[in-house]
């Protein structure tokens, strides 16, 4: 029966519609055999608490813009004032020396590793983190560019890939918050820094 022809039988018209026959075959030859799927649910972490080791937080993984994130003290979740001298040393030396490891490794932890947002991109653990990325992009290009590289290298294991970052200026890989929180109580707990014992740039880190 030619297409878009209809047979007629008693009360019932029947068309057949051979086009979309013809685009199925299609997608079943261009998959494999394998119907479309939707892509895979970003990987889960966790992190223990500071204040209370016995706490957990889960996370996903996802990348977002550079420029999307959103300081939380504009929020009124982190008092910490980002102008005064010692903050601007901390953030100066994260841009001066960024290491994409230290910013990419699941590292467990709430104070270091991949900054942690909330839903809404306000960023909860990393402020810090996250100006010094922005300020390195025009004053530490190549460090920046290594950080785009192996930020695609880590995809596959966040359950993301290339698709995700293909229309972003700069990407960067976070943690979105899970868990249900006092988030007031969380970004104070988030980030409490145990100072001691570490090297300069580990306390940057937790800035």
């Amino acid at each position: 029966v030619p297409p878009g022809e209809t047979i007629q039988g008693g009360d019932i018209d029947i068309r057949m519609n051979f086009a979309t026959g013809a685009q199925e075959a299609r997608l079943h030859s261009a998959t494999g055999g394998r119907k479309a799927t939707e892509a895979a649910a970003p990987t889960r972490t966790t992190a223990q608490g500071v204040t209370d080791p016995n706490a957990t937080y889960e996370f996903r993984y996802r990348v977002v813009e550079l420029d999307d994130l959103i300081d939380a003290a504009t929020v009124g979740l982190q008092p910490r004032l980002r102008d005064r001298a010692a903050s601007r040393v901390q953030i100066d030396y994260i841009a001066q020396n960024l290491n994409a490891e230290a910013l990419l490794k699941d590292t467990g932890e709430l104070d270091r590793g991949s900054p942690i947002i909330g839903s809404d991109l306000v960023v909860e653990s990393g402020n810090g983190r996250v100006l010094a990325m922005r300020q390195a992009v025009t004053e530490n290009p190549d460090a920046w560019q290594q950080y785009q590289d192996a930020l695609r290298g880590r995809l596959s294991s966040a359950g993301l890939s290339e698709q995700d970052v293909a229309e972003m200026r700069a990407p960067v890989l976070v943690r979105e918050r899970v868990t249900p929180v006092d988030r007031v109580a969380f970004v104070a707990e988030a980030n409490e820094a145990s100072v001691l014992g570490m090297s300069p740039y580990e306390q940057a880190l937790q800035d």
